[in-house]
């Protein structure tokens, strides 16, 4: 189970990745065209009226990937929380058999 979440975790993360190098791109080749005023201003006409709508893959995707670490984060305490009882089990077990099995003190 925990290993599908980290699967997903690595899987968001990629997607993260991606989505900021397409991001990325467009800018670097409007630069190249910077002569192209009209072009320019399209670009980010299109990344404003994104912003302004909320409408961005980037924070969407780091929304779920904070979801997804906060899920993991939940399970390792939990499996934590699980292993510790059993190990508490364990020694009180050892306790009580050491305790039934030691001789009774002589004293006289």
């Amino acid at each position: 189970m925990m290993m599908d979440m980290i699967t997903k975790i690595m899987v968001e993360v990629l997607h993260i990745l991606a989505i900021a190098t397409t991001e990325i791109r467009p800018g670097r080749r409007s630069e190249l065209i910077s002569s192209n005023l009209s072009s320019l201003a399209y670009l980010y006409t299109g990344k404003y009226l994104k912003k302004l709508l909320g409408k961005s893959d980037v924070e969407d995707a780091l929304k779920k990937l904070d979801t997804l670490t906060r899920e993991e984060a939940k399970m390792a305490i939990a499996e934590i929380l699980k292993v510790t009882h059993m190990m508490d089990d364990k020694i009180r077990t050892v306790i009580d058999g050491a305790q039934h099995s030691s001789p009774p003190n002589m004293i006289s």
